[in-house]
């Protein structure tokens, strides 16, 4: 979760006990790593020792796929991860700061070389991903190459959606989580974010009966896509891809990527401002927690509003100045970590090339 990770042994679906606790916040694309050292489990969280556990005298084997339980219950991890790596030894410090220091791989270009379909005369039609020889059962094939995947490289100017506590407009030099910049008026930005520069598009892709394809990597959440001003909608789930061969030309090409993240982080921010309105602590709902004056961790419980303000009630605008948002209960307090936003990337040109076995 975000305020923390465990670890636990499972033996069976009613025998798992938690070897290790590490409450620390966490947030966006983080790296984990467990390692066991004659049975003592230590939790690395983005490089560095998050906490060492207890020895449980098992024989601990790396998890896999959790076979269904008796009792009905199966056990899956929310969220996107890239796929699980396994060292038959224990890796030092050292070695695991270096690994969470190169970031998440970008997302693979497909999750198999070819997309394959039925033509209506009988056919097999092939959209393919990577260059090679594919061959159908009943022995016909077909050689397809592919230019190499570009990655975009460089800078992006970025021009953020007014009235939301951020600048017009930033540079980054490459791309990154908003959440990282130091402004901390775009760190804690919540909107549009609308990401443009100049690609280059080879033209013998236009030669060669390609299709051109961008591939956004990773986006937080979603973007509207636009080449040369033509719209070509919005992608909002992964692959974030787009077709874009009839839309570009040979040559400079002009790319606007209209990003749009959630409001929590904007929210985080806001919760470090001075409250507008009256609230009281709501005993029943508790959301996270601090150290008290002896050490020990307190809990946080929300707020809620007691009186409406009178510009919500008559239906206005919230007056500028001070926070950007407004609601009735707190739902973060400041400091959380914030989400990963915006464009992630890497942004490339892919190709692919539809091929017909007969």
């Amino acid at each position: 979760g975000r305020n923390g990770a465990f670890v636990i042994e499972r033996g069976s679906p009613d025998d798992v006990p938690a070897v290790l606790v590490s409450h620390q916040p966490i947030a966006g694309w983080s790296h984990f790593a467990l390692v066991y050292d004659k049975g003592l489990p230590s939790l690395y969280i983005n490089g560095k020792l998050a906490r060492t556990g207890l020895k449980s005298g098992r024989t601990v084997f790396a998890g896999g796929s959790d076979p269904a339980a008796p009792n009905g219950v199966t056990y899956f991890f929310e969220g996107n991860f890239t796929p699980l790596r396994t060292d038959a030894r224990v890796l030092s410090a050292q070695e695991i700061a270096n690994i969470a220091a190169a970031g998440p791989p970008a997302p693979s270009i497909s999750a198999s070389p070819a997309d394959i379909a039925r033509s209506a005369d009988g056919g097999v039609t092939m959209r393919v991903w990577e260059s090679g020889r594919y061959t159908s059962s009943n022995g016909q094939s077909v050689t397809a190459k592919l230019p190499a995947p570009r990655t975009i490289e460089g800078a992006w100017h970025v021009a953020l959606q007014p009235g939301r506590g951020a600048p017009a407009s930033i540079t980054l030099p490459k791309l990154e989580s908003l959440s990282h910049h130091a402004d901390a008026g775009v760190r804690h930005f919540s909107g549009t974010a609308t990401y443009e520069r100049q690609i280059d598009v080879p033209a013998d892709a236009l030669k060669q009966g390609l299709r051109i394809w961008l591939d956004l990597g990773r986006v937080e959440v979603l973007s509207g896509v636009k080449v040369n001003g033509k719209d070509l909608g919005v992608v909002w789930k992964e692959p974030y891809r787009v077709d874009i061969t009839d839309a570009v030309h040979a040559g400079a090409n002009h790319l606007s990527l209209s990003v749009t993240n959630l409001w929590a982080n904007r929210m985080i921010g806001d919760a470090a401002l001075p409250e507008e309105g009256h609230y009281v602590d709501n005993a029943d709902w508790m959301i996270g927690e601090k150290p008290g004056p002896d050490g020990k961790m307190t809990p946080v419980m929300a707020r809620k509003i007691t009186a409406l303000p009178e510009w919500y009630k008559k239906g206005e605008a919230k007056p500028a100045g001070g926070r950007v948002t407004f609601t009735p209960w707190t739902f973060y307090q400041a400091g959380e970590p914030l989400l990963d936003s915006g464009l992630l990337g890497p942004v490339r040109m892919l190709f692919t090339r539809d091929v017909t076995l007969k």
